[in-house]
């Protein structure tokens, strides 16, 4: 499968780095920390960082955004700007509007889309992100909303658990038994596993 997984820093958040075949272009999910080995996955598989795109805006899942930015100064970054009520304070890296995504949003290269899910709860601009291979579905990202055998927490500045448990029964248990979601820390699912 044409992504790697890399568990960084501290609190061994997932980072995903996703690549289509023919073009090499690449999307970062969630560049949490440890850029330097980050970057090993881009140089081994020679590829083109085009996207950065964030769960939420965390600081386990944003810690290496500004170094990354200084080194691809070309790659453009996503996430959902309804963080920036909470988290602005933390943010170093520069953005615009320019750098939004909502609901629906579908972010393309070579024959991978990647489709945005508004999933609030964790956090108010949570997303999940639908990934598309051949117009065939791969799997979900789902960031901190959705763990194997758990859910994200929601006692963090702009959580909600009933906003969670909507977005969890609403954007993800739509999806068939057997599509895998890949969370934001530690290993795989499906979601018949976190329907059971």
């Amino acid at each position: 499968m044409p992504f790697t997984t890399i568990a960084v820093g501290n609190l061994e958040t997932n980072c995903y780095v996703v690549w289509d075949k023919e073009s090499k272009d690449t999307t970062i999910i969630d560049p949490g920390d440890e850029l330097e080995e980050i970057l090993k996955v881009v140089e081994k598989n020679n590829l083109n960082l085009k996207y950065i795109l964030l769960t939420h805006l965390h600081f386990d899942h944003v810690g290496a955004v500004c170094n990354l930015m200084k080194k691809n100064s070309i790659a453009q970054l996503f996430f959902s700007d309804l963080d920036l009520k909470v988290f602005s304070g933390f943010i170093r890296f520069k953005y615009s509007q320019n750098n939004f995504v909502k609901d629906g949003d579908i972010i393309e290269f070579g024959k991978i889309k990647l489709e945005i899910l508004h999933t609030p709860g964790h956090s108010q601009g949570s997303i999940s992100i639908k990934y598309s291979e051949d117009n065939k579905l791969i799997g979900i990202f789902t960031g901190d909303t959705l763990f194997a055998n758990g859910i994200g927490r929601t006692d963090f500045p702009g959580g909600s658990h009933e906003l969670l448990i909507k977005s969890i029964n609403q954007k993800l248990m739509f999806f068939d038994n057997a599509v895998i979601i890949y969370p934001g820390h530690g290993h795989e699912s499906t979601i018949g596993n976190e329907r059971n």
